[in-house]
Formats: structure tokens, sequence, C-alpha cells
């Protein structure tokens, strides 16, 4: 059976030149986002093979999109095609931070955008099922069963990863309170169920940016990047997730967690010491 390739486009409207989506569609799958933002929410729920990205004026968005998919080892694979508008700029400010297949200058047509994708697929195609288990290997390797969060290890590399970036970001640790007396007493099915409510409140609550990681048993942790520099910041972030959970019913049961928070680089440099920081912040509903 013939599949379409899918191509992730990211603000096809800064590109300056038509309607991409309906160009593309008569080849292949288009899938958009609005935003880097917006694009990593796809990718944590869609496989593609190509993605298209503005990168004019080097805004933040895509900065932290591009940094965050060449630490991941998920996504790094995926071929990237950039457009902007100073080539010399992009290779001397980034040009060895991000690796990408090709540069294009605008302005540019559609027509030359077509080809250049084309170019780029056919390479990729005859290795296009090799790929896809890579990924899925790699995926099963990296997220935790239950949640689809990443696991301890995956998250701390991650972690680690952005604060090499440096600015200002939070640490959050969270607590299912009285977890093993929900196991014990309703079965490890309702325990699950528990996890599962938790899980599906980060996602919503959180940014596609954000790293949500299980650490293990009842205990989570997230990771902000990029925050507002003040302590009421947090505390107030810390303060409307309690109020999320304390919202969240499964079966009858009622869910609360203790919460607590650091913050870099006042409280430390790197994971281990944002979470024993945070670890001995913790407060309670």
């Amino acid at each position: 059976m013939d599949f379409k390739q899918k191509i992730l486009i990211i603000n096809q409207d800064s590109f300056g030149c038509g309607d991409l989506v309906t160009a593309f569609s008569v080849s292949y799958m288009v899938l958009e986002a609005q935003s880097g933002e917006e694009a990593l929410g796809v990718l944590s729920k869609e496989y593609v093979d190509l993605i298209l990205l503005d990168v004019s004026g080097s805004n933040e968005d895509s900065l932290r999109f591009l940094r965050f998919i060449k630490h991941n080892t998920e996504y790094k694979r995926i071929p990237l095609l950039i457009i902007g508008d100073d080539l010399k700029r992009w290779e001397s400010s980034y040009g060895n931070a991000f690796k990408v297949d090709e540069y294009l200058l605008k302005p540019i047509t559609t027509t030359t955008l077509l080809q250049k994708v084309s170019l780029v697929l056919d390479k990729e195609r005859s290795s296009r099922r090799q790929l896809v288990e890579y990924y899925k290997l790699v995926k099963e390797a990296r997220h935790d069963d239950l949640t689809g969060l990443y696991k301890r290890r995956t998250g701390c590399q991650l972690i680690e990863e952005e604060l090499k970036q440096g600015g200002q970001n939070a640490l959050l640790y969270i607590d299912i309170d009285d977890f093993k007396t929900v196991n014990d007493r309703f079965g490890h099915d309702m325990g699950d169920k528990v996890l599962l409510a938790l899980t599906c409140e980060l996602r919503q609550f959180f940014r596609n940016s954000d790293i949500i990681v299980r650490l293990g048993g009842d205990e989570f942790c997230v990771f902000v990047a990029d925050i507002t520099p003040n302590r009421n910041w947090l505390e107030k972030k810390c303060a409307d997730l309690l109020r999320k959970v304390a919202c969240i019913s499964v079966g009858g049961i009622c869910i609360t967690c203790s919460i607590g928070a650091a913050q870099a680089p006042e409280d430390g440099v790197t994971f281990e010491e944002l979470y024993r920081k945070a670890e001995g912040a913790m407060y309670n509903i």
C-alpha cells in the first residue's frame, strides 16, 4: 500500500510563499503548528518525515524548538529544512549548534520549496521503515510504559542539557499523597488510574516544551525553562497546580499531592542540586 509521507509545517504564514498546506497536500500528509511550542505537541503524538521551520529573526520560540529536538533522540534524526532571511547570521550564530538538512533563503517560491522537500525525502524514503522501528524502540526505552512520560534517566539527561543553556529555570517535585494506601485498599489497577489521571492533568497544565518525568512510583518532576525570574511566579505556579490536582477524582477517590520547587540558578545548576532542593521544599495541600 502506498503511503503519504508526513510533513510538519511550523507557522506557514511567515514563509511568505502562499498556501503551503494546499500545495503540499497533493503529495504529502501535512500537519500544521502555529509555533514551536505547538509543534512539540504534534511530535509527541505523530511520527513525521520532515519538518519545515521559519527562523527569520531568530525568534526565541524557534530556537527553543531547535534546542529541544537537538537533545531529543526521538526527533533529532528527522530531516529539517529551515527558511530564513540571513544565512550568514544564522551560520555565525547557530550553524554549529543546530544541524539542519538545508537552509533556504527568502524569498522562496512554493515550487522551489516543493522541489527541495522532494529531494530530501527521496533520500530518506528507502530507510523510512527502519527509522520508524528505530523511533519505536527509542520511545519504549525512554518513556514510562504506563504514563508515557519520560523515565528518570532520560528526563535527567534532557534537564541537564537544558540547564547548560543557562537562563531562569525551575524544577517542580510532585508526590501523590497516601498513594500506598490507595494501592492497598483499592488495588493496583486503581493506583494505575490515579497515576494516569495525574499524568493527564500535568500534560494539560504545563507547556509541550516543559519536561515531565515519572521518577518512579508516585513521584514526578517537571522542568520549566525560561520562567519569570521571581519567587512569586514560582509559588503561584505551584499553588495553581495544587488547586488543579485537588479537582481530580478517580472512582470516588480524591487525589491530593505535595509539591516542592527549586529555581535555577539560585538553588542549583544541576538536576541533582535542584531535585534535592525541591524535595526539601515540599509542602502539602
